[in-house]
């Protein structure tokens, strides 16, 4: 009796809205410890350009869908910063870490001094985060991203490699009492970082980035 009289507040509790956390979050890129790129560089030059921000709705990155005892809502969640240059300068300073003398371009027109041997550019095409809340205390959070991500020649203008990469999924069931801002952070900073380290740790973008970068 004493649990479903706490189930009954807690549900009317999130129902109402409170214990929600602020609906603006900063998406960073959580590095890992060990550089994705085994491709060793020797200070060749490359360029990145400033990835696009392709999603469709380039203001939220994720949604919180809950269901109480008295009526169902979702809460939208913001982004403070934007995704596409969290991604850019993923990719420069990984690059830069693997022994690349990486420099970013704001844009695909600008050129770099001295010039690049190769240049990177790409979009955010999908960044998501949703946390299911059907039943309090138990959520259950999903996040994906999706980058689309070309190597090119930087003398001939080939392209090497191009693809879209997801991220590996994120799925995970949690029992917890109260919604925070840090756990949608963590959701669509992991989501993206994931993406970002399969771009970089991918076979044949790292056999394109080796070809580009051979010779005196």
């Amino acid at each position: 009796m004493k649990w479903t009289r706490l189930m009954l507040l807690a549900g009317a509790l999130a129902a109402s809205g409170c214990g929600l956390p602020r609906p603006y979050v900063k998406v960073s890129y959580l590095e890992p410890k060990a550089c994705p790129i085994t491709a060793v560089g020797h200070g060749e030059r490359v360029a990145v350009v400033a990835l696009k921000d392709a999603r469709k709705d380039r203001r939220r990155v994720g949604g919180i869908y809950q269901g109480g005892v008295i009526t169902t809502r979702r809460v939208d969640i913001y982004t403070l910063n934007n995704p596409a240059d969290v991604a850019t300068d993923a990719f420069v300073s990984q690059l830069n870490r693997a022994g690349y003398t990486a420099v970013r371009l704001d844009s695909r027109d600008a050129r770099s001094d001295p010039p690049a041997r190769v240049i990177l550019t790409g979009a955010v095409k999908r960044l998501w985060s949703k946390q299911l809340v059907e039943a309090v205390p138990l959520r259950t959070l999903n996040a994906e991203a999706a980058l689309e991500v070309t190597l090119r020649d930087a003398a001939t203008g080939e392209a090497l490699w191009t693809a879209e990469i997801e991220n590996p999924p994120i799925h995970s069931t949690h029992v917890h009492w109260t919604y925070t801002e840090g756990s949608v952070k963590e959701n669509v900073s992991r989501a993206l970082s994931d993406a970002v380290d399969a771009v970089l740790s991918h076979p044949e973008f790292q056999a394109a980035l080796r070809k580009a970068t051979a010779g005196p």
